[in-house]
């Protein structure tokens, strides 16, 4: 659920409460039917009612504060710290509705205090952004020619506004750890028994420019916004499309191409896959970087 659409929501249950607390003040609901039956006057009925008009004003205040403050786009602490404190609040008045004599007052209320204490934690909750997601993109006709046909395709994606794409590119393919190693090295034995290439090519140089190479992967293309790397075997070829599309979030996509010449290469492809996903899902978080304001 939307912070916007919780807010919407506690506004209209904030004007029920009041407009209920309201025809208790006025005595048009009987006092000995709320508060669990505990009121023993109508002075003291007025003290519990007049209070609790207040404090529902005041929490419907600092929400109609935080719903200003969503859009605008401005944050503030104090006031997530108020609409904390009313999720429990809202708790703790769920537990006295539970003690009620009154069998709408147990239902209904107890209903309405813990809808509300949910809707506030949603209000402040921070939603936890992933630094790499897998997504499905639409290829553009020259990603689609850069193989006779495309068997395999998949792309995920990071944010990084800090690095240009040659950083990004050895970011992803040149800091990997330990285990990805390891299953690099897995992979390199599963592809041997294929008979797919492992050795190193002869013409292998490390220099950042079309046909160097980075890590097994020959680069094919350079620009601002896209360098093509890949890898052309036996039974498989290979693309990696290393992109940066200026999106505010996750604008950094790394997209990989297979075409299958055989099936060996449909089958290692299928026994690779899982390893393929971890791995390249690993490498991509490399390269994860959030602008510092």
């Amino acid at each position: 659920m939307k912070r916007k659409t919780a807010l919407i929501i506690m506004f209209f249950i904030l004007g029920t409460v009041l407009l209920f607390h309201f025809l208790i003040l006025t005595e048009q609901i009987p006092y000995d039917k709320v508060w669990a039956g505990k009121l023993n006057s109508v002075e003291e009925m007025k003290t519990f009612e007049t209070f609790s008009i207040l404090l529902n004003a005041f929490i419907l205040a600092v929400l109609c504060i935080k719903h200003w403050q969503l859009a605008k786009g401005v944050k503030n602490k104090v006031v997530d710290m108020l609409i904390w404190s009313f999720s429990v609040f809202f708790l703790l008045n769920t537990v006295g509705n539970l003690f009620s004599k009154n069998i709408i007052e147990l239902i209904l209320g107890t209903l309405l205090t813990l809808t509300s204490a949910i809707l506030c934690i949603v209000i402040v909750k921070k939603k936890m952004k992933r630094k790499v997601i897998e997504e499905r993109i639409r290829l553009t006709d020259d990603q689609k020619d850069l193989l006779t046909k495309i068997d395999f395709v998949d792309t995920f994606s990071t944010t990084n506004h800090t690095n240009n794409l040659e950083e990004i590119t050895n970011l992803v393919f040149n800091t990997t750890p330990k285990w990805v190693n390891s299953l690099f090295v897995l992979r390199n034995r599963i592809a041997g028994l294929f008979g797919l290439k492992t050795e190193v090519p002869n013409n292998y140089n490390k220099k950042f420019k079309v046909g160097g190479y980075i890590k097994f992967f020959k680069i094919y293309s350079i620009s601002d916004t896209e360098i093509i790397l890949g890898a052309d075997d036996l039974h498989l070829n290979f693309r990696a499309l290393i992109i940066n599309n200026k999106s505010v979030s996750y604008n950094i996509k790394v997209i990989t191409l297979v075409e299958y010449n055989n099936l060996k290469g449909n089958i290692y492809m299928s026994v690779i896959k899982p390893f393929h996903r971890q791995i390249v899902k690993r490498m991509v978080k490399n390269a994860h970087k959030e602008k510092l304001n």
